[in-house]
């Protein structure tokens, strides 16, 4: 085990202006497959930037004792039953009880990445480390005492447990106080890497396809929502550059595919007739009802861009918006076909494209490969897209030394190779045996985070 050396004094004392700090959502987390592991973590898109552009960071040090709380894909690989799940998240929540009860693990007191899961703006601007490890210590005793079933808890456990971990590791009363923008405020790091607004309506709209006109209403509150928080970070002149992404196209989303996902693209790019919730099969929508979807995200991402840049005045120039709208779609396998638009792994010869995960008969990839298992949160490769995406920005704003990109669409610059990316997905380099039965698992997972 690491010996770990902490700076003197207590709360941001000592981890003042790092060179690099992220603030976002699962994506940012480095989530796969409805779960967050130390492997994942050091996967994530800020750990891969910092290390795309040469900057130190410090990354979020996960124990390798436990799970937080259900390793999913871990799972998969062996025997399945609801009872032995049941035992496996209520014996890592005994182990995480004990950390949020007081104790202490081999982690630094701060970390630069605060990617956070399920996270939205209100949360990150406004929940402080205190508030996130009371619900923790709420569901985490009601799954160990029996009181409640661990299965029913376990996504509110992991959230709430993820997020006081993160913000808070070591119990510090100082961070206790703080939300993630607290921290960012305080510790003032030259370089912002921004990555919300997912769970601001888009990832609920993307994975139910119900009560639309809700989740549009809750998109159309982000840009005010976006400019707020912007204004109060600019306000400190130490914050040099910011990063912000804009939202993903949602018919890029690998959860919202055709009835029939395998057919040829539409026509000219196109949209399908129909799209159906891949995850549970509860709803589909028309592909007009798609396009409007697609839309109003545009529209959302321009009134974004628009709201930040007048709110700042003469500090916009400090925030450079990187386009995931336009990026998710020259990598749009689904609609334009994986030879077209694929994310090429050239050691290999394939493409992975944004269409659910397949087996061969006889095991090994097939088809899909942008996202994990649970159709929501990217592959290693996927995040590598979009850590080399943000590496481009920084180095083209900043002045950096960059990388020629490779000609053709689905073939962009590759500080962090997709090659290696790969490898080192275990679903993607080893799939895990019996898939198309354990695909049960998931979808019954995934469709309990939207009831």
């Amino acid at each position: 085990m690491p010996t770990i050396v902490l700076p003197p004094g207590g709360g941001v004392s000592g981890y003042e202006r790092p060179a690099l700090m992220a603030l976002g959502d699962s994506l940012f987390n480095g989530v796969r497959t409805m779960s967050i592991t130390a492997e994942m973590a050091e996967h994530s898109v800020p750990v891969m930037t910092a290390r795309a552009v040469n900057l130190p960071f410090i990354g979020v040090n996960y124990p390798d004792d436990r799970e937080l709380l259900l390793d999913v894909e871990e799972a998969l690989r062996g025997a399945l039953s609801v009872g032995a799940l049941r035992q496996r998240v209520r014996d890592n929540a005994g182990r995480w009880l004990a950390w949020a009860k007081g104790g202490t693990l081999p982690t630094l007191r701060c970390v630069d990445n605060l990617g956070i899961l399920s996270v939205n703006y209100d949360e990150a601007n406004g929940t402080t480390a205190a508030e996130w490890l009371r619900r923790s210590l709420a569901a985490l005793e009601a799954i160990v005492d029996g009181t409640a079933d661990p299965l029913d808890l376990v996504y509110e456990a992991t959230i709430t447990t993820n997020a006081a971990f993160i913000l808070n590791p070591r119990h510090d009363p100082d961070l206790a106080r703080m939300s993630a923008v607290d921290q960012i405020v305080a510790r003032k790091p030259r370089r912002l890497i921004f990555h919300l607004g997912n769970n601001d309506g888009v990832f609920a709209a993307a994975f139910t396809l119900s009560d639309l006109d809700r989740q549009k209403a809750e998109m159309a509150k982000i840009p005010g929502k976006a400019a707020a928080l912007m204004a109060r970070i600019a306000a400190v002149p130490e914050i040099e550059h910011i990063y912000f992404n804009l939202l993903v196209r949602p018919r890029w989303i690998t959860n919202v595919v055709p009835p029939n996902w395998i057919a040829e693209p539409p026509v000219n790019a196109g949209y399908f007739q129909r799209y159906r919730n891949n995850l549970d099969d509860s709803r589909s929508v028309t592909g007009g009802v798609m396009r409007d979807l697609d839309e109003h995200v545009l529209k959302i991402n321009e009134e974004t861009v628009r709201a930040v840049s007048q709110r700042l005045g003469a500090d916009s120039g400090r925030v450079v918006f990187n386009d995931l709208y336009t990026l998710s779609t020259q990598f749009d396998g689904k609609h334009y076909g994986s030879r077209v638009r694929g994310l090429e792994i050239a050691g290999l010869g394939i493409a992975l494209r944004n269409t659910p995960f397949r087996v061969g008969g006889f095991g090994g990839f097939l088809d899909g490969g942008a996202s994990s298992l649970d159709n929501m949160h990217l592959s290693v490769p996927g995040y590598a897209l979009l850590a080399n995406d943000i590496a481009d920005a920084i180095c083209d704003h900043e002045g950096l030394p960059g990388i020629p990109a490779k000609p053709g669409i689905g073939r962009p610059k590759q500080r962090i190779g997709y090659d290696w990316a790969f490898r080192a997905d275990p679903v993607l380099a080893s799939p895990p045996r019996d898939f198309l039965i354990k695909k049960i698992l998931i979808k019954a997972a995934a469709s309990a985070l939207f009831r």
